[in-house]
């Protein structure tokens, strides 16, 4: 990006605009956090709630038929990459998912739990549509 070059800025904050927030988000990085963890936060931000609503969608299209999903499988479904299981949490800390009492193993062979969505989910992922 040139000096004065702003293009790249605008664009970040236009899909800052975009990705709904739902109010889910508590800052990604702590003050007393280095600055490249601080720099990554804000890299990050405008994908929180687009990756939210993906992951929500992948747990409302499956309802009914999987008995649930992993995070890592919900990531998997939504086209999402490893980092997803974030916004999974956020999504379990809204009430919008919730854990069903099953475990299951993950594709590195431990131990994870399996999420369903929630009435409240179910409604927030058809707002989204």
């Amino acid at each position: 990006m040139a000096p004065g070059d702003d293009t790249e800025l605008r664009m970040v904050r236009k899909q800052q605009d975009r990705a709904p927030d739902w109010g889910l988000f508590a800052p990604a990085a702590r003050t007393t956090d280095p600055e490249t963890s601080k720099r990554a936060e804000r890299d990050v931000r405008p994908r929180r709630g687009s990756q939210a609503l993906k992951l929500l969608r992948a747990y409302f299209e499956t309802d009914g038929t999987l008995g649930g999903l992993t995070d890592e499988q919900a990531a998997r479904y939504a086209g999402l990459g490893a980092g997803a299981w974030k916004r999974c949490s956020d999504l379990r800390r809204a009430g919008y998912i919730e854990p069903t009492g099953q475990t299951t193993l993950s594709s590195f062979g431990s131990a994870v739990q399996v999420c369903r969505i929630t009435a409240s989910g179910i409604a927030r992922a058809q707002e989204g549509r």
